[in-house]
């Protein structure tokens, strides 16, 4: 299996805003202008929801993310100081913040939904019969119909191995396959020098291959 961004993606390029054109886009998006917000809308939504979906793993709640990524923005578009500062790396910051926050909050209902399962079994745990037994012991989750088994392994195998990254191995490892960002591109998001990402990145890329036994990681 490769990591590497699909051709439809590539096909499907969503509209680029030019750097010349960005400090007056962002005046409009300051007043309010509903074709400004429609123009960073539809150049940043995908790659936002690409990012969201690689760290969480949860297409509703990429979705929800991504949206509302757009949705704090227009809040707070008026404290938004330009000065040469990518309008996607403002966008990306609030991505993540709003990343971060779902998954902390999904630990938190991961942990409290570990303890009542627990507390279910020890309370609830009166084996009455042999078939009762039987029958608790024998309950099996099967997948989904149309769900390949093989492939949800496969994602998990991904997923695993992007969580042993370091943070900022797996940050920078999401924002180049999943999102679509150049080396310099994460260089400027993150505020690192771009040596330092190229060594973040291709630490991650050695690490994802002894992990995943790859062969080639490529970014398509």
């Amino acid at each position: 299996m490769r990591t590497k961004r699909p051709a439809a993606e590539a096909q499907l390029s969503p509209p680029q805003i030019a750097p010349g054109e960005e400090a007056e886009l962002i005046r409009e998006a300051k007043a309010r202008s509903p074709a400004a917000w429609k123009q960073i809308f539809e150049a940043n939504y995908r790659k936002l929801f690409r990012y969201a979906l690689a760290r969480t793993n949860d297409m509703a709640a990429s979705e929800d993310i991504a949206s509302g990524v757009f949705f704090e923005a227009l809040k707070s578009i008026d404290s938004f100081n330009y000065r040469g500062k990518p309008l996607r790396a403002w966008l990306y910051g609030i991505a993540r913040h709003l990343v971060n926050k779902h998954l902390r909050s999904q630990r938190r209902r991961q942990t409290l939904s570990g303890l009542e399962d627990v507390a279910s079994r020890v309370l609830w745990w009166q084996p009455r019969s042999h078939e009762a037994k039987r029958t608790t012991a024998g309950v099996t989750a099967e997948p989904a119909s149309g769900i390949n088994p093989d492939d949800v392994v496969e994602r998990l195998d991904v997923r695993h191995a992007l969580d042993r990254l370091t943070a900022d191995q797996r940050e920078v490892t999401v924002l180049y396959f999943y999102a679509g960002f150049s080396i310099p591109e994460i260089s400027r998001l993150l505020g690192k020098k771009e040596r330092a990402v190229y060594s973040l990145h291709g630490r991650a890329i050695d690490a994802l291959r002894r992990d995943l036994g790859e062969s080639e990681l490529t970014p398509g």
